[in-house]
């Protein structure tokens, strides 16, 4: 069986499922959803990221939720 790359599938955990969807949500919110789901995410620019993870980090915080995980030791 052939080898094609280096990466180990990583299984996400339910949070980064969560986090997935929720970003997902706010790119069709502001009209990028069409962009990502043709070009991909690297399709977005700074601008266009930045709003997303602006957004998204607002809402985790709403929520009580950290962006990070690692905060929390």
């Amino acid at each position: 069986m052939p080898v094609t790359g280096n990466r180990k599938k990583k299984c996400k955990s339910e949070a980064e499922i969560l986090r997935d969807r929720l970003k997902l949500e706010i790119a069709g919110e502001l009209g990028l959803l069409e962009k990502i789901e043709t070009d991909g995410w690297g399709a977005l620019n700074a601008i266009e990221a930045g709003k997303i993870g602006g957004i998204l980090a607002g809402r985790l915080k709403e929520t009580g939720r950290e962006t990070d995980p690692s905060r929390h030791k």
